[in-house]
This record gives structure tokens, C-alpha cells and sequence, in this order.
């Protein structure tokens, strides 16, 4: 299984691929759906970097420490 990083870290850009430094992150794989939110983690299957799709809103950002307060800690179900 492969390990993904939390996105938003001192020298993120040069973790990620040569592809997405190219070209942008375009596969993704999704870690967690939240219901009740109406939105997905996803990370990126070239470099791992990890990202949250909002579905109502339409918005895809990378994943920070305050999307992870606002998602996993308010997640009931």
C-alpha cells in the first residue's frame, strides 16, 4: 500500500513528480468521502499529495490542516 502526504508542507513542491510539476495532478484516487458534507479526499496517484472535491460548490483545493479540522473533526458518520 502506498503511503500518501498531507499537502501544504515546507517544500511540497519539490516532493511531487516530475509529471505534476509538468502537466498538473490529474489521476486521483479517493481516500474518504464525507457524506454529509457532500465532498471527497482524494491524492493524486502520481506524487500522493492529497486535495478535497466539493461537489455542491464545485471547488477542488488542496488539503490543509484547516479542511482537515472542518472535515475530520466534524465528521459523525
Amino acid at each position: 500500500s502506498r503511503q500518501f502526504r498531507r499537502a501544504g508542507g515546507v517544500g511540497e513542491a519539490e516532493k511531487m513528480s516530475l509529471f505534476c510539476r509538468l502537466f498538473g495532478c490529474k489521476r486521483f484516487r479517493v481516500i474518504r468521502t464525507y457524506k454529509w458534507h457532500g465532498a471527497q479526499r482524494v491524492a493524486c496517484t502520481h506524487c500522493g499529495r492529497n486535495y478535497v472535491m466539493h461537489s455542491p460548490t464545485r471547488t477542488f483545493l488542496p488539503w490543509d490542516s484547516e479542511l482537515a479540522d472542518l472535515y475530520e473533526d466534524w465528521t459523525w458518520a
